[in-house]
């Protein structure tokens, strides 16, 4: 489906997580290399020695900053996992005004850790 809409994916599947693609992809794929832990990347794009890291290292793994980023909305105050509307525009608009809280409240508790290494004086560099 995501071929038929022309969208760029990467998908990883972790060793063990759905066994039966594990069979399916897993046997025609390059050989792996024996790590800590053995992930199979799908990829909308054939993966190649150019584009290997940014696609599988800086992109796909990417994901875990955002998924952090729900669970802290989900299970650190803000109640993200509860629903507050059936009306489809109504959690479009609670969603965005949630990302958008969330990062309001990063930036201010990162500006006051700011302005106090500021004060410090700590940066400054003598001339």
């Amino acid at each position: 489906m995501c071929c038929q809409y022309n969208w760029d994916f990467m998908i990883v599947l972790p060793d063990g997580s759905l066994p039966t693609v594990w069979e399916e992809i897993a046997p025609a794929s390059t050989a792996l290399l024996p790590k800590a832990s053995r992930h199979v990347w799908i990829s909308a794009e054939p993966l190649h020695r150019g584009n290997l890291h940014s696609r599988c290292n800086l992109g796909a793994r990417h994901r875990w900053g955002i998924e952090a980023s729900m669970l802290v909305e989900k299970h650190q105050g803000y109640q993200y996992e509860h629903c507050f509307s059936y009306d489809w525009q109504a959690m479009c608009g609670y969603h965005y005004l949630m990302r958008l809280g969330h990062a309001l409240n990063v930036l201010a508790r990162y500006t006051t850790d700011l302005a106090q290494y500021v004060r410090s004086g700590i940066w400054a560099c003598e001339v």
